[in-house]
């Protein structure tokens, strides 16, 4: 019994029409001598136009064109067999003396074509809504009628009239059904019209060669087209007219499925730069670390430390920099062309450093080739605006033309005249559909021609011999590229030559394996495999790569349907994830989720997807995965985890009522399991979410929980961001020396344990501590080493934290020429990653820094783009501030009063202290340049009560000038007020605290 498969066939169904009427008036021997003769005629007329008969019911006869050998133009072959007949029918009815018509009904779809039946009786048959549908259709049709499907007509144009007839509801089908009924034979009529062929487009890419190559500069390039357009072909070409003019060339090809590794751009892309340029041990030792590990290289384990600690993002913008870095390298001795295929399958990562690389080009002799296709567009607008300085030319490939489509028939075969012509016609400029036609003739198919890539792959494949039909079936399911051992693994057959099929140009030879000669062939074949066919040979693909390859094993057993699937992308992620591939990892963790269908695995897997996403900074997906992980009816720690992933993401939306509900809920179930961590991890949330309230108290609380637990748990991560929590605490509260010991503990513990992601920010923090001590230049020289650390794991945000530390102490030192510099880096820095709440922070000290240097109109502008972003991201953070400043840059307008009015009404809204600190100090500042000495002593008389409990130096500094400058209004005379505040202007110069004093 022939093995089942899934092809489209075309099914025909011819009656004879009136027999039994007819039967019943004649001799039954001379009816069954017609009923013969009528069979004997329309069945050697079906096998003569390619199809084979699947049975005779009664006076039918039901036939198939397409199964078991394709030949392409099934659909057209079936109609042209039915005009036959009905064509023959009146030399038969001459011939018995009666009056005979036939009644034809065809429809094409998918079916199962397979050996049915028992071990008594079995024969080749279809099963499929296309042969209902053709015998309604023959029901329907009147004596010398053909009445078609839609899908029919869509292969007859040019062929044949066709006329429409009504839509008709059609038992077994759920809509009504349109029903065409064919027409006379009008031979190839279809119009042709020429299009411009590849010659333009090879002196474009010859010109930008040559520029590039003249002028020391790259381009890049990408070519679009619709698949089998000849976007490789051209890449190919590319690459021969490169070699001429001294260039060197890489290929890379992103792969939808299968491949393994072979599917990442990145890794791709480093071993062949690696081998090219002979090593990576040029690049600075982070870069070389991230280069090793896409190489698959051990990293040293101090570098490792330092890997381990980069943040998501700024790994990938470190691994793409690196990737250019390593690319320009290999350019400087040699031109290079870098050829990248498919890159509508690249994941969001890919294209970033596409952008990157693109970015990089305009300044090395490179020339980047892209080929995509044209839905989906990857290159789209947002993609182009990320540019900076590169620009993409952009190649749009049209079918070719007739004169070239002859030119490919005379160099595939000089002789098949007609057939070429044919070919030529159905191929409507594709060129892979051409060359396949083509082949598919020379293969040995007999007959004309296919127009449907479908079709003229199954007609190829019809024609091989079984061992090799069999392999590129198995093939098929590895992928579009596969590794040879895997391919003769999977055939049990070690001895396998694969020779024949790369003369036939089916496949092509890679580095380790083959390659579909296009993705089409591959899904061609892939879609004739029955389901079960499928499932099994993908199970034993995921036996093959379950200890070499997680994400292949997940994969193949997905498409297994396999119910193990979900959990083998479970442990994919984790994989994933342990080698910083978060983007993949989430993906693969959402993949299994959706297949998850046990309550427990639906929990572990949405539990995991919805880590994975807050590590990448994607909390609407990764709240959705964990209220899923909530609603699977979640127990004990499960649920715990889900809750605090959930307050996780309330934090990040803002909504901190929520979050701390939810934290009120896990956390009891954190204390029943006895889990530390978690009671830790939850407790440091909390105290996260009273520092955004501004609840001191409540924050101080949370944070000296979380220690505890810490410590119970020995945890060195918890313990340094419990200390690093406890000193937030204290800043909030305006307690600087203490909040310095806390932060300093984090200091240390992250310094002995190598959690060097946690030591830039705290580092910072330390410094900014340094500024209640008039401690400025300490606090300076900390911000440094803090920026050293962030710069070493290429952690951006802490890079910005600490130029916006820096810019906040020059500010408080009044140092503002010195502070403009880090002032205007912070702020573009925030700008760029998205921290707007420092982009404000840092506007406003650029802004007074304007001032400061005489430039008033952009002090006004810079003031006014502060406010904004304060009051988008929330303005009580350092609103107060902010205002306080606007009204010394505007001077004395009523605009400037009212910046103070409502700084004062932000203070009485918040209990941060630097809002309070700050905001006294510039309104002293502006009480002063007006001088309303009275609002100055109220200002600090103000500033005195707020630190009565815990004095700081650099706020008594600001109370005593203040104060004896407002005296000293009153009594210009008193030597004793001038004296002090001589004294105190000089210890204000021997920090460098650069205040005026006006006498």
């Amino acid at each position: 019994m022939m093995g089942a498969e899934r092809r489209p066939v075309s099914v025909m169904f011819v009656d004879l029409a009136g027999y039994t009427a007819l039967a019943g008036k004649v001799d039954p021997e001379e009816a069954h001598a017609l009923l013969a003769r009528f069979f004997a005629l329309a069945d050697d007329i079906i096998v003569q136009c390619g199809g084979r008969i699947d049975k005779h019911i009664g006076d039918n006869v039901m036939a198939l064109f397409g199964a078991p050998t394709a030949h392409g133009d099934d659909p057209r072959r079936a109609v042209s067999a039915a005009q036959a007949i009905h064509a023959a029918m009146p030399a038969l009815a001459a011939n018995t003396g009666q009056d005979l018509a036939v009644h034809i009904g065809i429809a094409v779809g998918e079916v199962l074509a397979s050996g049915l039946g028992s071990s008594a009786h079995s024969s080749y048959t279809v099963i499929g809504s296309a042969v209902n549908l053709a015998a309604r259709l023959m029901a329907l049709a009147k004596p010398g009628e053909t009445l078609v499907s839609a899908e029919i007509v869509r292969h007859l144009d040019g062929y044949y009239t066709v006329e429409e007839r009504s839509a008709q509801s059609i038992k077994g089908m759920d809509v009504p059904v349109d029903i065409y009924r064919v027409g006379d034979a009008i031979g190839n009529a279809r119009e042709w019209k020429p299009i411009v062929g590849r010659r333009a487009e090879l002196r474009q890419i010859s010109a930008l060669l040559d520029a590039g190559k003249a002028d020391n500069a790259g381009n890049a390039l990408l070519v679009r087209g619709v698949p089998g357009i000849g976007k490789s072909h051209l890449a190919e070409e590319a690459a021969r007219l490169a070699r001429q003019r001294g260039f060197r060339s890489i290929c890379i090809r992103i792969l939808d499925f299968g491949g393994g590794a072979e599917r990442d751009l990145h890794r791709q892309l480093a071993r062949a730069l690696a081998s090219m340029t002979g090593g990576i041990d040029h690049l600075e030792p982070l870069s070389r670390a991230l280069f090793a590990a896409l190489l698959g290289e051990a990293v040293e384990p101090v570098l490792q430390q330092r890997v381990d600690a980069i943040g998501h993002m700024a790994r990938h913008a470190m691994r793409a920099a690196a990737l250019a870095d390593m690319l320009a390298h290999a350019a400087s001795k040699q031109p290079l062309l870098l050829v990248i295929e498919d890159i509508h399958w690249a994941d969001p990562n890919g294209l970033s450093t596409l952008a990157v690389l693109a970015d990089r080009v305009p300044n090395m002799p490179i020339m980047l080739l892209m080929t995509s296709r044209l839905d989906p567009d990857p290159i789209d607008a947002a993609w182009r605006a990320s540019l900076r300085q590169g620009h993409v030319v952009t190649i749009d490939l049209a079918p070719i033309s007739e004169r070239e489509a002859q030119e490919m028939s005379q160099q595939i075969a000089a002789d098949l005249g007609q057939f070429a012509e044919e070919c030529i016609a159905r191929a409507e400029g594709n060129p892979l559909f051409l060359e396949q036609l083509l082949r598919s003739r020379l293969s040995g198919e007999p007959g004309a021609l296919p127009d449907s890539l479908q079709n003229v792959v199954l007609a190829r494949l019809d024609q091989l011999p079984e061992g090799e039909r069999v392999a590129l079936q198995v093939a098929s399911v590895l992928g579009q590229q596969f590794n040879a051992a895997d391919l003769t693994a999977m055939l049990d057959q070690p001895d396998f030559d694969a020779g024949p099929m790369l003369r036939r140009q089916l496949l092509r030879p890679v580095p380790d394996g083959y390659l579909f000669a296009h993705a089409l062939i591959r899904d061609g074949i892939y879609s004739a495999l029955t389901r079960e066919r499928r499932r099994g040979l993908h199970r034993k693909a995921a036996a093959l790569y379950a200890d070499k390859d997680p994400i292949l094993h997940a994969e193949h057993l997905d498409r297994a349907e396999a119910p193990e699937a979900a959990l083998a992308y479970h442990r994919a992620a984790i994989s994933e994830a342990t080698q910083h591939h978060l983007d993949r990892a989430a993906r693969l963790a959402g993949r299994g989720l959706e297949l998850a269908r046990k309550v427990d695995e639906r929990c572990q897997l949405a539990l995991s997807s919805g880590r994975r996403h807050l590590d990448i900074g994607n909390a609407p997906a990764a709240r959705i995965a964990f209220q899923i992980a909530l609603d699977a009816d979640a127990a004990g720690i499960d649920r715990c985890r889900a809750l605090i992933g959930l307050a996780a993401c309330d934090r990040q939306s803002g909504d901190i009522a929520t979050a701390l509900d939810r934290l009120a809920m896990a956390e009891p179930i954190a204390i029943t399991v006895g889990d530390m961590v978690l009671l830790a991890e939850i407790n440091y949330l909390r105290g996260n979410l009273h520092f955004a309230r501004g609840a001191g108290e409540d924050c101080l609380e949370a944070h000296s929980a979380a220690l505890a637990a810490a410590k119970a748990a020995n945890e060195p991560e918890w313990l340094a961001r419990a200390e690093s929590g406890l000193g937030d605490a204290y800043y909030l509260q305006g307690r600087y020396p203490l909040a310095l010991e806390h932060f300093r503990a984090c200091v240390d513990i992250a310094e002995t344990f190598g959690l060097l992601r946690i030591l830039p920010t705290n580092r910072c923090m330390v410094g900014n501590c340094q500024v209640f001590q008039c401690r400025f230049d300490d606090g300076l020289k900390e911000i440094h080493q803090a920026r050293q650390s962030a710069l070493l794991i290429g952690d951006r945000f802490g890079d910005m934290f600490g130029l916006e530390s820096a810019a906040f102490i020059l500010m408080a030192a009044r140092r503002w020429r010195d502070a403009a510099g880090p002032a205007e880096a912070a702020c573009h820095l925030a700008a760029e990653i998205g921290a707007r709440r420092y982009e404000s922070i840092t506007a406003i000290i650029l802004a007074m820094s304007r001032k400061a240097a005489g430039d008033d109109h952009s002090a006004i502008e810079l003031s006014t783009r502060a406010l904004r972003i304060a009051e988008e991201t929330g303005i009580g953070f350092a609103g107060a501030l902010i205002e306080a400043i606007r009204a010394n840059i505007l001077g004395d307008v009523p605009e400037a009063r009212q910046a103070i009015e409502r700084g004062e009404t932000l203070l009485r809204q918040t209990s941060m202290a630097h809002s309070h600190i700050f905001f006294r100090e510039f309104a002293i500042d502006w009480s002063m340049a007006r001088g309303d000495w009275p609002q100055v002593e109220r200002y600090a008389g103000d500033l005195a009560q707020f630190t009565a409990a815990e004095p700081l130096p650099y706020v008594e500094m600001i109370i005593d000038r203040a104060r004896l400058l407002a005296r000293l209004q009153r009594d210009q005379e008193n030597a004793s007020l001038k004296q002090q505040i001589a004294n105190l202007s000089a210890q204000a110069r021997a920090v460098d605290f650069r205040l005026s004093f006006p006498v």
